[in-house]
């Protein structure tokens, strides 16, 4: 598998678990919405950098980790532009506070970009399960 295909997987898991979550957090009356995009985007990250290490059979290596890490913290800042461009053109939102909440997204996304590829890393590469 390319980084291109994990990043397929990623947008794909992404979206998927971002629309479960919401229903779930809709459901049950969850209030924690930007908490739910971050862990939305370590699952994501995790189920896709797992099928690449298992169709490669092998961790990330050498430039593929930071590459990995910036570019699904970049998929998951455009994937919340449109709602965040929005919020800005409703009025709902001033630009100042939507410009701050994504460099606090971008600072949670690189942590858990980081956090994700850290899981993944092992000594020995079994990839049996």
């Amino acid at each position: 598998m390319t980084l291109t295909g994990l990043f397929v997987r990623f947008t794909l898991y992404y979206l998927g678990l971002l629309a479960l979550f919401v229903v779930a957090a809709v459901v049950f009356g969850f209030k924690g919405g930007f908490s739910l995009g971050i862990i939305v985007q370590l699952l994501a990250t995790l189920a896709a950098g797992r099928q690449f290490c298992r169709a490669n059979g092998r961790y990330f290596q050498g430039r593929e980790r930071p590459a990995v890490a910036l570019g699904t913290v970049v998929i998951a800042l455009a994937l919340q532009f449109p709602g965040s461009w929005l919020h800005i053109q409703s009025g709902a939102l001033a630009l100042s506070a939507v410009m701050a909440g994504l460099a606090v997204s971008l600072a949670l996304s690189l942590v858990t970009a980081t956090v994700a590829l850290f899981l993944l890393k092992g000594r020995r590469a079994r990839f049996d399960a």
